[in-house]
């Protein structure tokens, strides 16, 4: 997804953030366009930290990233942009990014 991301011309920034603990900050201080949250790879699960993101900012584009089909519709409720399922499809994933930043 990173070099998917790095290809695109029309996206200037991509960063990655691993430490839960500095999230909530770095996402206040770098107030990202778009976000992509992996579900079920943190301790804190994905859905909260979009709820959490979208408390601090309404404008940001979040894409949740599952191999679960069943957490799309809790995702939409959050205020998710979209949901893309693992594996993940290329041309799926390049046609969200391309609709986001049109």
């Amino acid at each position: 997804m990173l070099t998917w991301l790095s290809e695109n011309t029309s996206i200037k920034e991509v960063s990655v953030i691993k430490n839960p603990d500095s999230f909530l900050e770095r996402v206040e201080r770098e107030r990202p366009e778009i976000m992509f949250i992996r579900l079920g790879n943190s301790d804190i699960p994905g859905l909260n930290i979009g709820r959490m993101v979208k408390a601090m900012d309404q404008d940001v584009s979040i894409v949740f990233v599952s191999s679960e089909r069943d957490l799309a519709l809790d995702a939409y409720e959050v205020g998710a942009y979209g949901y893309l399922l693992c594996p993940l499809d290329r041309n799926k994933f390049n046609s969200l990014i391309n609709r986001i930043i049109a």
